[in-house]
């Protein structure tokens, strides 16, 4: 977590709670501890429920599910995700304005 440490710039960052690639509580833990360590003064790390490594909401999160996946179902973001994205988006943009 070296290189997240040594990050200034904004940092919002997503785990999928029923992710199965990565470990998403050492995800969160890992990128908190960092971007605090490193003294980042714009970050966010946040656990989304129901969803998977993409983001996309998945009941178990297991790659069955990707592979019964519509183009449709691919699209089938979480409202808290896009609800937090919309929000950190809305600040940056307060933030760059004189």
């Amino acid at each position: 977590m070296k290189n997240i440490a040594q990050t200034k710039i904004p940092v919002l960052a997503f785990f999928g709670e029923n992710d199965k690639q990565a470990d998403p509580i050492q995800g969160l833990t890992a990128y908190t501890r960092a971007l605090k360590d490193g003294g980042n003064q714009h970050s966010r790390v946040e656990l989304i429920p129901g969803v998977d490594h993409n983001l996309v909401i998945s009941p178990t999160g297991c790659i069955s599910e990707w592979r019964r996946r519509t183009s449709e179902g691919w699209r089938n973001y979480s409202t808290k995700y896009l609800d937090i994205l919309e929000e950190w988006l809305g600040e940056l943009r307060q933030q760059e304005r004189p």
